[in-house]
């Protein structure tokens, strides 16, 4: 009896062409379409489920996404944070409803078209980077559980987005060259400020923006349209170039400083997970999906805070991105980038101290 399994069919070419490759090894393929937000469609899942010849399974979750991506999204802005949706989507939706109607169809694993691939050692479970690296996405995955990853496959992890493209086009599926999304999917214009104005009742504040010693060098129209790292757009007067180096929700601030003064070689962290053992000690980090790969140093004080200690100072480390560590091309884990100020140590919440 051929096993069978649940693709994720986001309606794009990468999950579709997943699907034809299980097909094609022989399993017994479900689509499953899972309805995220206000603007989700099934339309072209079905249409590769129909090509496919294999039933599709639609799910409406837009409910809990409201509860758990978008609201976290919009609250995270707010707090003068940089969210990444994606990863917080992939480890509370996506793979809870896909795993939740794998057990439905009694199915025995689950399907993906992610970039990523997984190996098993020792009786582990091992998670590495695609061998494509302008594909790979094992940095969006680093906080899904070791549980859920063994029943997980990853078909795409070997090739080139290239490749895959052409498989797709050799089997006629109909979105073969239908072109990737390159924004959040559910601010597909990019546009978070006007995205969040849209979905809440939230009014930004004007404010000041000031000099790390406290001078005010101007005035801003609410902390959600800046980001750690930004430059261009201040409309501020400096005898140098600044850049946003944080910002303070509590006191409604954009604090600006030169390049070197955002240079930092300590990255404190959150809700810190491991795919199998904790580890401390060197690796490499991505602090960005999109960034370059960085030397640093895992390590854990006495009050388990755990913190990256970098090679080189780094600048533009964004609290609410995530810093996922590797060793070559293995995902160790990873954790939230958190803000130095609202960490806590011997109950104090204002602390910069190094323990």
């Amino acid at each position: 009896m051929a096993k069978k399994c649940i693709v994720g069919l986001s309606g794009g070419v990468d999950s579709a062409t997943s699907a034809l490759i299980m097909q094609q090894q022989g399993y017994d393929v479900i689509g499953c379409s899972l309805l995220l937000h206000k603007d989700s469609s099934a339309d072209d899942a079905s249409r590769v489920a129909e090509h496919l010849r294999i039933p599709l399974h639609i799910e409406d979750c837009r409910a809990q996404f409201e509860n758990k991506v978008i609201r976290n999204f919009i609250e995270s802005y707010c707090k003068g944070l940089t969210p990444n949706p994606c990863v917080i989507c992939n480890r509370n939706m996506k793979f809870v409803f896909l795993e939740k109607i794998r057990q439905q169809y009694n199915a025995d694993y689950i399907v993906t078209g992610h970039y990523a691939r997984l190996t098993t050692e020792d009786g582990y479970i091992k998670l590495r980077k695609a061998l494509d690296p302008s594909k790979d996405q094992s940095y969006f995955l680093y906080s899904i559980s070791p549980d859920i990853l063994r029943l997980t496959h990853f078909p795409l992890g070997e090739f080139s987005k290239k490749h895959v493209r052409q498989i797709a086009q050799e089997a006629s599926i109909p979105v073969a060259q239908k072109q990737d999304s390159q924004d959040i999917c559910f601010v597909p214009t990019g546009k978070y400020h006007d995205f969040i104005l849209q979905n809440s009742h939230i009014k930004p504040e004007p404010g000041s923006i000031v000099s790390e010693d406290g001078k005010c060098l101007g005035s801003h129209q609410g902390i959600i349209n800046y980001t750690i790292g930004q430059r261009k757009g201040l409309g501020i007067s400096a005898s140098q170039p600044m850049y946003v180096k944080s910002l303070d929700a509590n006191k409604n601030t954009v604090i600006v400083a030169t390049r070197d003064q955002l240079a930092t070689q300590i990255i404190w962290l959150e809700d810190v997970r491991f795919i199998n053992e904790k580890f401390s000690g060197e690796c490499s980090v991505k602090i960005r999906s999109s960034s370059p790969v960085l030397e640093g140093n895992v390590q854990v004080n006495e009050h388990g805070i755990y913190y990256v200690q970098l090679k080189h100072p780094e600048t533009a480390i964004a609290p609410g991105q995530h810093c996922v560590f590797y060793k070559d091309d293995l995902v160790i884990g990873g954790g939230m980038i958190n803000l130095a100020s609202k960490r806590t140590c011997n109950g104090c919440t204002n602390c910069r101290c190094s323990c």
